[in-house]
């Protein structure tokens, strides 16, 4: 959707909307035979338009007892607790992962979730990859580490990018000699 121009992408999502309906079903109510899982990358961009949050706000709402899963992913906390729809999105998860957080982002996180003192403290000075995993009332506190070749393919850290690209470069020199 980088392609498309910014006075089309909600017409272009409401487009991809309309579909991802249709495909699981959801508008109809029955059930698929095979489980389904729908990713939403950048959830800030649907939920800031009406149409998008209640897409994403219906569609967590009825997708489960479709068999169908959804990943939600932002960056903000703000971006789904400062709206009634986004916490709908939150509250019907049954799993939340909650990775660092900026101080200035952390109270709204904290009163949502209800983390102790603790919990605030840590997420705001844990390291990349660590959070809390929030299931029901259990709490675990955690680490996500990557395989090496994983690592490569995922990392966006431009300086990892960087060192990436110039060991590829060295190793194509070398194989070159």
């Amino acid at each position: 959707m980088l392609q498309v121009p910014e006075q089309l992408r909600s017409v272009a999502d409401l487009l991809v909307m309309d579909r991802v309906s249709e495909r699981f079903d959801i508008v109809q109510g029955e059930a698929l035979e095979q489980r389904h899982l729908l990713v939403i990358e950048e959830l800030w961009e649907l939920m800031r338009d009406r149409q998008g949050a209640v897409f994403v706000d219906t569609f967590c709402r009825k997708a489960r007892k479709r068999h169908v899963g959804l990943t939600a992913v932002t960056q903000q906390a703000s971006d789904l607790l400062g709206s009634e729809r986004g916490r709908a999105v939150v509250d019907n998860a049954d799993t939340q992962i909650v990775l660092r957080q900026s101080r200035q982002a952390i109270e709204e996180v904290a009163k949502h979730f209800g983390l102790s003192d603790g919990e605030r403290r840590w997420l705001v000075g844990c390291r990349r990859g660590e959070g809390i995993l929030i299931a029901g009332q259990d709490r675990v506190a955690f680490r996500s580490v990557a395989a090496p070749d994983v690592e490569k393919l995922i990392t966006t850290d431009p300086d990892e990018v960087a060192d990436l690209a110039r060991a590829e470069t060295e190793q194509l020199v070398g194989e070159a000699t």
